[in-house]
């Protein structure tokens, strides 16, 4: 296996060391903990939401009659696809709110 000689290469020496010893963080950019913060919120509020929009066709497809006598290949596919109707019909949702909201931004 052929080796990089560290001698033989010192036009590229500095960013050799960059690359093993790391860079300067000047280049880094600035991240503030509020950002990170409203970062973990968004993504715990998603998270709720995936929850209960779950629950919910759970729920639902318990509701039916035939739920006992299904398989359980059968219960998930259906769950699969109830989740997933719920899940398009509230991302068409928030996309008409994102939507309303620009155009009362433009007023």
């Amino acid at each position: 296996m052929r080796r990089f000689n560290y001698d033989d290469h010192e036009d590229f020496k500095e960013e050799i060391d960059n690359f093993w010893l790391g860079e300067d963080d000047s280049d880094e950019p600035y991240v503030e903990k509020g950002d990170i913060i409203n970062m973990l919120q968004i993504d715990m509020v998603e998270y709720e939401l995936n929850q209960r929009t779950l629950a919910t066709a759970f729920n639902l497809c318990k509701s039916s009659f035939l739920w006992r006598f299904r398989s359980l290949a059968s219960k998930l596919k259906m769950l699969k696809q109830v989740y997933s109707n719920f899940s398009e019909v509230l991302d068409r949702n928030k996309e008409e709110l994102e939507e309303e909201d620009e155009e009362n931004a433009d007023l």
